[in-house]
């Protein structure tokens, strides 16, 4: 058979046509016709340098032009146009039959008929024969092509390609095309995965943590075929974390460290040049119990992350950190907050303590009795509300004897929710505790260290000014009562101090110790203090662990210190309470293990009575009528 040549001048004019329509249409992507063809049939094959019989290949060419000529078979160009901007395009073209890898000696020709007759088409002799290049459809898409040949279905997939990008339009890859050349940058993404989620602490197993993993793809061109995995591992305290990194080995390998498992594995997933939001096809994850300081993390992985590479780029990983919430229980007493001391002014004070919110039940810090706040009550359950931990409930559950400032008309009570706890102002000041036991010019002096049980004081005992008066661990006899009157000092309890443990016959056989002072620290390794604590002067603090200065110092406090639990046996006034100790609060049954006990014990009630009844009368300090109860 012989094939027909076409006029060249018309050649051009369609050539330039489609060239320019394609530019419009679809920048850096246009595709054009061939040129008029060489002769060729079973008697002609060898009288022709350039003819189907040698074969007629696709060819790479990586260019900057936007000009790129091709000679006709016959004469003139055909002129690549607009493909500088991909960096190369794939043109089908006749090979020399003396020089057939040469990619200068070739001529321009496409894929459709070039003489009307439909068995001429490109594919029979690009596509199923061998004369020169073997093409199957399982060939690869070119990720990142260089000059050179490629067979035919690779370059179907990447003309596929850019048609799926919406390029090329008006252009087909069938037997009727005009389809000769068209511009391809191949793959060119760079994946970046990263993964974050909420919370970033917890104390106790949940199945309630939010991870969300995003892939930035940095372009110019959509991804490959990716795989992307969500790895869950465990870092125990003291081991660092991982980083991101890239590499070869599975992302359990990368990771290392204990448990680690893939909870997503996803294949097949190609990413737009955008940052892509996972978030929507990843299950809240579960963390269990562990020890404190422990690390439960996720890492996501993609793979391949690049056009040039088939390995695993790993995100540095998000850690959930197993941590604690000290729990407080106060026994025998309500707590009232917000009282202010007589000639203070009156100031809303909230309670917010943290709640252990496990799978299946609740721990938290809780008084016996009432709970009044002239702020907001957060965390803090009374009657006994946490005590044992308990079932999934609400804030109102474990809020029945809060004093609430609220109004509602409907039936069942006055609790709706958290926010309608507390704000509650009694209007009362603390008791002025100071007045009870007056000082004079003549009242003993302390300064230094002192241990009160040895030195058999009695009485009430005061300072000079700023002074600081340290109390070692000491045990007070019977009968023996100090008050230490000193509103300006600083009272440092550096041991436990203890009532005698022998047999008393009568109240006024109560030993007590009431401490007065304007700022009282407690040491770390004290564990047990009988007595009253009273913080009215200038700075009004009661610190449960001088290690930690207030809340300035906060970075110094960990599970390692002020990890000894403190009783508490008498009654605390105060303007600021700092409850620093960090021990209980353990995993499982163990996460409502109190820090701080506060436990306001019969003695105090009778001994104040019995000094009360030495001063020959009982003072009513108010009276308020209250409604019959029926």
């Amino acid at each position: 058979m012989r094939l027909r040549i076409r006029s060249v001048s018309m050649y051009s004019i369609v050539i330039g046509l489609f060239a320019i329509l394609a530019v419009l249409l679809t920048p850096h992507s246009a595709s054009a016709g061939a040129g008029p063809g060489g002769g060729g049939g079973s008697n002609g094959c060898a009288a022709y340098n350039y003819s189907t019989c040698t074969g007629a290949v696709w060819r790479y060419y990586r260019t900057s032009s936007n000009a790129y000529n091709i000679r006709n078979v016959g004469s003139g160009y055909t002129t690549v146009t607009g493909c500088g901007s991909t960096g190369g395009f794939f043109a089908y073209v006749l090979v020399n039959r003396y020089s057939p890898n040469d990619g200068s000696l070739v001529r321009s020709w496409k894929i459709g008929p070039v003489d009307g007759d439909s068995g001429n088409r490109s594919k029979f002799f690009g596509g199923w024969t061998k004369y020169y290049l073997y093409s199957d459809p399982g060939d690869a898409l070119p990720v990142n092509p260089g000059d050179g040949m490629y067979s035919w279905f690779s370059a179907q997939k990447a003309f596929e390609q850019t048609k799926s990008l919406g390029q090329n339009a008006g252009y087909s890859w069938d037997g009727g095309s005009s389809l000769g050349w068209f511009c391809y940058r191949g793959l060119d993404f760079n994946l970046t995965p990263l993964i974050t989620g909420t919370p970033k602490d917890v104390d106790g197993s949940t199945n309630d943590i939010t991870v969300t993993p995003t892939v930035k793809n940095a372009g110019p061109t959509n991804s490959s075929s990716i795989e992307w995995r969500i790895t869950k591992f465990r870092v125990e305290p003291g081991i660092a974390v991982p980083g991101g990194s890239t590499g070869s080995g599975t992302p359990i390998s990368f990771y290392g460290n204990k448990d680690g498992t893939d909870v997503k594995v996803v294949t097949g997933r190609t990413f737009g040049v955008t940052t892509t939001n996972l978030a929507g096809e990843v299950a809240k994850q579960s963390v269990g119990d562990y020890p404190l300081g422990t690390r439960i993390c996720f890492g996501l992985s993609v793979k391949p992350y690049s056009q040039s590479s088939g390995n695993w780029r790993y995100s540095p990983p998000f850690c959930v950190t197993i941590t604690k919430k000290p729990k407080i229980q106060v026994w025998g007493s309500d707590v009232l907050v917000g009282r202010p001391f007589p000639g203070s002014t009156a100031l809303t004070s909230l309670i917010s303590v943290g709640v252990t919110n496990q799978i299946t039940k609740q721990y938290g810090s809780w008084s016996e009795y009432g709970v009044a706040a002239s702020g907001a009550v957060n965390g803090l359950a009374s009657a006994s509300g946490y005590a044992g931990g308990v079932s999934t409930t609400t804030d109102c559950a474990v809020a029945l004897l809060t004093f609430s400032n609220t109004v509602t008309t409907s039936p069942g009570g006055r609790c709706t929710n958290q926010s309608s706890l507390g704000k509650f102002d009694t209007k009362r000041t603390i008791p002025d505790i100071s007045t009870r036991f007056p000082t004079t010019a003549t009242t003993p002096k302390l300064t230094g260290t002192i241990d009160l049980g040895a030195s058999n004081r009695q009485g009430v005992y005061t300072s000079d000014g700023t002074t600081t008066i340290t109390l070692s661990a000491t045990t007070l006899a019977k009968k023996q009562w100090v008050v230490i009157n000193a509103p300006k000092a600083t009272v440092v309890i550096s041991g436990d101090i203890k009532y005698s443990p022998v047999t008393l016959n009568s109240i006024d056989d109560i030993p007590q110790l009431v401490i007065i002072a304007s700022r009282i620290n407690i040491e770390s390794t004290v564990t047990n203090i009988d007595a009253w604590l009273v913080a009215n002067g200038t700075e009004g603090v009661v610190n449960t662990c001088r290690n930690v200065v207030d809340t300035i110092d906060m970075i110094n406090l960990s599970s390692v210190t002020c990890n000894k639990q403190l009783f508490i046996n008498g009654p605390v006034m105060a303007k600021k309470l700092y409850l620093h100790r960090t021990v209980g609060a353990t995993q499982g049954a163990g996460a409502g293990d109190p820090a701080e006990i506060f436990n306001l014990r019969p003695d105090a009630y009778l001994w104040a009575t019995a000094r009360a009844s030495a001063t020959g009368r009982v003072q009513t300090v108010y009276s308020q009528e209250l409604p019959p109860r029926f």
